[in-house]
């Protein structure tokens, strides 16, 4: 929560690391494409991980916020 008020991409929504750990959690994202980022880029790669370890084949780590905003301006 603390990573997400001090910065997220537009449209983004904060799902802690814990709470993709339930699998309930996990299905809702189910066939969507989820672009991952977090404060420091470590958690992004967990997160990408456990969503496609329970089927989520479109999920991706994009590293730190900082790291995606550099991406996702290149697009």
């Amino acid at each position: 929560p603390d990573d997400f008020r001090n910065g997220h991409i537009n449209n983004a929504v904060n799902v802690p690391l814990e709470e993709l750990k339930s699998e309930n959690k996990l299905r809702s994202f189910r066939d969507r494409l989820i672009l991952i980022d977090c404060g420091n880029g470590r958690y992004s790669f967990i997160a990408q991980e456990l969503m496609r370890k329970y089927g989520n084949s479109m999920a991706y780590a994009l590293g730190s916020y900082e790291q995606a905003k550099q991406s996702l301006k290149k697009r």
